[in-house]
């Protein structure tokens, strides 16, 4: 949960009452913990870039290669995100 005083006493308590009605169903709240970080990272690793990737991998055999390298250099420098 974290440690005091990041988390508040209210904080700990909800998180607590959470942690007791999924045991109260019978389900695992590590195991949940875990599904959701499973799930939250295949989200992230289905990003526009990622696709965007693999599909220019797949035409490059059909293409020139200066026809896929300025494809490429296009989507890197005006569409993918950059931090």
């Amino acid at each position: 949960m974290g440690v005091y005083p990041r988390i508040s006493l209210a904080d700990a308590r909800a998180h607590h009452g959470e942690m007791v009605k999924l045991l109260a169903k019978g389900i695992d709240p590590q195991a949940a913990r875990e599904a959701r970080k499973a799930e939250q990272e295949t989200l992230s690793s289905n990003t526009f870039e990622i696709i965007a990737r693999e599909w220019f991998a797949r035409q490059q055999p059909g293409w020139a290669e200066g026809h896929y390298d300025r494809g490429e250099r296009a989507f890197e420098r005006d569409i993918f995100l950059r931090g």
